[in-house]
């Protein structure tokens, strides 16, 4: 896939509709923590392919979402900030700090979900 500068309002419509009804059905079925940590697996997939020069390092909810999916899949769910992304836990949305275990619930999950899709729309629409 080609690296993208833009989503059009209708993907990011889509995609809060698909990730929405799986935010019910995890809430319905009383989910662990596990499956909200790849619920933000998900999400980053939904945008994996959007262009770092547009979404910045300055610790915004793009950078968080990326950082907490790949700390998921490579660390084992230890946040692992890489260098150049300026995220600090008291200025982000979730606030784990470098080598905190993440385990998410659905209260936190939908924050960050929030401030993503906001943040994408700010950026990329």
């Amino acid at each position: 896939m080609l690296p993208r500068t833009g989503y059009d309002r209708h993907y990011v419509a889509t995609c809060r509709e698909s990730i929405g009804a799986a935010v019910e059905e995890l809430r319905r079925v009383g989910a662990g923590s596990v499956a909200w940590n790849q619920l933000v697996v998900a999400l980053e997939h939904w945008f994996a392919q959007r262009i770092p020069k547009v979404e910045g390092r300055d610790g915004n909810p793009l950078n968080e979402v990326r950082v907490i999916a790949d700390s998921v899949i490579e660390h084992g769910a230890v946040m692992t900030v890489p260098k150049g992304i300026k995220l600090r836990a008291e200025a982000s949305v979730l606030g784990f700090e470098p080598g905190e275990e993440i385990s998410l619930d659905g209260d936190a999950f939908e924050r960050l979900f929030d401030a993503f899709l906001a943040e994408v729309e700010e950026r990329y629409c």
